[in-house]
């Protein structure tokens, strides 16, 4: 196995390769961008959290006895990471009834992304993530989840994207209107395969047919635009009808459409 990059060390190889890592931690600057490949540090945002964890000799000599005074520190980073766990939180709803007149006093239940569901909003949020952003199909974290001891089936999965969605519907229209508004758009399309249960049904294929998927984004950082950037996906079940697409406006039609 390859990294996916060119010029990208194989991992068979780094695995058999027994010599000291130097990630060049007293690295000059940085090698202009036609610069042959090399081992370099690893960047990391100065907004992720530092624990400071400090190795102290002690107070007192291990040689003499005498006592040790502070003359300066080596300082060295280890890149970890927190693994992610599961965690079942449990709503108690406390019921308490009045001495005097005898009412039953509880506080009402709180809200949830999608009523009725287990599902609270970092998980929803995850796993919306990790299938759309970093394109982790949903059998892929049921797989992830059932390790970390969560058995979450695929169908409930599906649900709670579907549902989790609806629930996210106004923001995306929100957005959507904000960068449709704009005076500058880029667009183009790209086919995906879509499942179509018709051709299924009829035995023709495997029920699968071809969509497209039209992107418009703005993005005025090239001169300085006051605008944030941002990008819009609509789906069409066939080039023909997402070409009105290419002049956004009301009369674009919304298709609902299932990718592989």
């Amino acid at each position: 196995m390859t990294e996916g990059r060119p010029g990208g060390r194989s991992v068979a190889v780094a695995e058999g390769d027994d010599a000291p890592i130097n990630e060049g931690q007293n690295e000059p600057a940085v090698k202009a961008a036609d610069a042959p490949n090399s081992r370099r540090r690893p960047r990391v945002s100065e907004a992720t959290p530092r624990e400071r964890r400090e190795l102290d000799p002690g107070t007192c000599c291990p040689d003499c006895g005498g006592d040790l005074r502070v003359v300066g520190e080596d300082v060295s980073e280890l890149l970890d990471m927190i693994a992610a766990q599961m965690k079942v939180i449990q709503i108690a709803r406390i019921k308490k009834s009045c001495h005097r007149c005898e009412r039953m006093v509880q506080e009402p239940a709180p809200s949830r992304p999608i009523p009725g569901s287990m599902a609270g909003p970092n998980l929803l949020a995850h796993i919306l993530v990790s299938k759309f952003e970093d394109h982790l199909p949903l059998y892929r974290q049921h797989e992830i989840f059932a390790r970390m001891g969560a058995d979450i089936p695929e169908s409930t999965l599906v649900g709670w994207c579907g549902r989790a969605m609806k629930t996210l519907a106004p923001l995306v229209e929100r957005i959507e209107a904000d960068i449709m508004a704009s005076d500058l758009l880029h667009a183009d399309d790209t086919p995906i395969r879509v499942l179509d249960r018709s051709k299924r049904d009829k035995g023709l294929g495997k029920g699968v047919k071809q969509g497209r998927i039209w992107a418009y984004v703005r993005d005025q950082r090239p001169w300085a635009g006051a605008s944030p950037p941002g990008a819009v996906y609509r789906f069409a079940p066939d080039w023909k009808q997402g070409a009105c697409a290419k002049a956004p406006g009301p009369d674009v039609r919304h298709s609902a459409g299932r990718r592989l």
